[in-house]
């Protein structure tokens, strides 16, 4: 279903999620050579998703997860693509949580960064400050 609207509009994003979503679940209950499958098929739905939308951090995080999970299942020469990859995502959305936690299992991988600077990352993600500005002004209640 989702190769056949991706066929037909390769550029839309919201097929390359739906797709990877898919094919994730598929990757997790799978092994040997179906899940190499599913996770080739990830990396190949971001490489689509970055071409067409070369400036939107989802492209580059569906594309950064693919090639993070190639590596984690053998294929340590994608590592450098996933850390380049999220890092375009982290620079084109600095809040987005999910991304720095697969950036941290990327330096994790890698064995460079020490998690406790990703933790930092996503504790000054958290303070995103239009919301600061928000909650002075009184227009956010506080939760």
């Amino acid at each position: 279903m989702y190769e056949g609207a991706i066929r037909l509009s390769p550029c839309e994003l919201g097929y390359h999620l739906g797709y990877v979503n898919f094919l994730s679940a598929v990757a997790g209950k799978t092994a040997g050579a179906e899940r190499l499958d599913a996770v080739d098929r990830i990396a190949g739905s971001g490489e689509t998703a970055v071409a067409c939308h070369p400036n939107d951090a989802v492209a580059h995080f569906i594309l950064g997860s693919g090639a993070l999970m190639q590596a984690i299942v053998g294929r340590g020469e994608r590592l450098g693509v996933a850390e380049e990859q999220l890092d375009a995502a982290l620079r084109l959305d600095p809040y987005r949580l999910d991304v720095l936690d697969w950036r941290r299992q990327a330096a994790s991988l890698r064995g460079e960064q020490d998690p406790r600077d990703f933790v930092a990352r996503a504790h000054r993600a958290r303070e995103v400050p239009a919301l600061k500005r928000e909650k002075r002004a009184g227009r956010l209640q506080s939760g």
